[in-house]
C-alpha cells in the first residue's frame, strides 16, 4: 500500500507550511511545518525546473533539514504515523507517487535539531520536474516541527574541469560558479592538498 496520500497538482491548493527560523532559532529564513494532528497531509512544492534533455549527466540536489519538538529547540520524537518525505514529480507536478520518493524522515530517521545537510545525486534525470517536501501525520500524538532551508538544484556535469589523476577522482561543481562550490573526492586518495587561486 502507498505510504503517503497521492495527489495531483489540481487538488494541492493550500498548505500549512510557513516561514520560521531554521531549527526554531530566529523567526524567518526557513520553511517550517508542524507535524501533528489527525489527517495532516501538507505539500511544499517547488516551481517547475527544466532539467533539459541531455542524458548521462548528474543532477545534484542539496538542502538542509531539521526537526524539533514544537515551539522549542529540543530533539524531536516522531510518532509511528509522522513522516516527512522529499519527492520528485517527473511530469511537472501533474502526479506524485511512491516512485518519486527520494528521502524519507520518520521515527527511524529523524533529522537533528541543528540540521542535517543533505546531498542527493540524480543520474540521468531529464525533462521538466517539480520537487516537493510532503509532511504527514495521522494521529494527535507527538507534536514536532520540521524545517527546510538552502534548497538547491545543480547541473553537476562538471563543464570545463580538467581530468585529474585517477586515484584522486575529484569532482568540482557547479562549474562555472559564483565562488561557492563543492570539491568531492570520489576516488582512492587518502591525503590531498587543495589550493584555490584567483587567475
Amino acid at each position: 500500500s502507498a505510504i503517503y496520500t497521492s495527489g495531483t497538482f489540481v487538488s494541492i491548493q493550500n498548505s500549512q507550511w510557513t516561514a520560521d527560523g531554521f531549527g526554531n532559532v530566529g523567526a524567518n529564513g526557513a520553511a517550517r511545518m508542524e507535524i501533528w494532528s489527525t489527517n495532516r497531509n501538507e505539500w511544499f512544492i517547488s516551481p517547475s525546473i527544466d532539467l533539459g534533455s541531455t542524458t548521462g549527466r548528474h543532477i545534484r540536489i542539496e538542502y538542509d533539514v531539521a526537526a524539533t519538538v514544537w515551539n522549542t529547540t529540543a530533539a524531536a520524537t516522531f510518532g509511528a504515523d509522522d513522516t516527512l518525505m522529499f519527492m520528485i514529480s517527473r511530469n511537472d507536478g501533474l502526479s506524485w507517487d511512491n516512485s518519486g520518493i527520494l528521502e524519507v524522515y520518520d521515527s527511524g530517521n529523524i533529522p537533528s535539531t541543528t540540521g542535517d545537510h543533505i546531498i542527493l545525486d540524480l543520474p540521468n534525470e531529464t525533462g521538466i520536474v517539480k520537487f516537493a517536501f510532503y509532511a504527514t501525520s495521522k494521529l494527535s500524538n507527538e507534536d514536532n516541527n520540521v524545517y527546510i532551508d538552502n534548497f538547491h538544484v545543480y547541473d553537476s556535469s562538471f563543464v570545463g574541469v580538467n581530468e585529474l589523476i585517477q586515484d584522486a577522482n575529484f569532482k568540482v561543481f557547479p562549474n562555472p560558479n559564483s565562488g561557492i562550490f563543492t570539491v568531492l573526492n570520489e576516488g582512492g586518495a587518502n591525503q590531498t592538498s587543495i589550493k584555490v587561486l584567483d587567475v
